[in-house]
C-alpha cells in the first residue's frame, strides 16, 4: 500500500518491526493490524465469502492481519460513512466485545 506521502509500504516491513527481536517490549503480546486499503483495482460485488484463507508463513506468530479487501480488489467505501470495513468492524466490536473472543470477532 502507499503512505500518505505516496511512498510504497510493504506490510512485511511492519511485521519485521513487531518481531520479538526488534520489539522486545511487545514480546508474547498479541498484535492486531487492521489494514484499511485497496489491494487491487477490481470492484467487489459479492459482500459475503466462505472458506477464504490467506496464509503468510513468515508472519510473526502473535500478529494478526485483518484486511479491508481481498487480494486484487478495492476496499469498499460508503459516501457518508467511510469504508465498509471500518464501519463494520466498529459495529461488530461494539456489539460483541463483551461476549466474544477477538479471534471469533475477526
Amino acid at each position: 500500500f502507499y503512505s500518505a506521502d505516496m511512498k510504497l509500504v510493504d506490510v512485511r516491513d511492519i511485521w519485521i518491526k513487531l518481531t520479538d527481536q526488534n520489539c522486545p517490549a511487545l514480546k508474547d503480546k498479541p498484535k492486531i493490524l487492521f489494514l484499511n486499503y485497496c489491494r487491487g483495482e477490481t470492484k467487489q460485488t459479492n459482500r459475503f465469502f466462505d472458506n477464504i484463507s490467506e496464509t503468510e508463513e513468515d508472519a510473526p506468530k502473535d500478529v494478526a492481519l485483518v484486511n479491508a479487501s481481498l487480494p486484487g480488489f478495492k476496499a469498499q467505501r460508503l459516501p457518508t460513512e467511510g469504508t465498509v470495513f471500518i464501519h463494520s468492524l466498529c459495529q461488530v466490536l461494539c456489539e460483541s466485545v463483551c461476549e466474544k473472543d477477538i479471534h471469533d470477532i475477526i
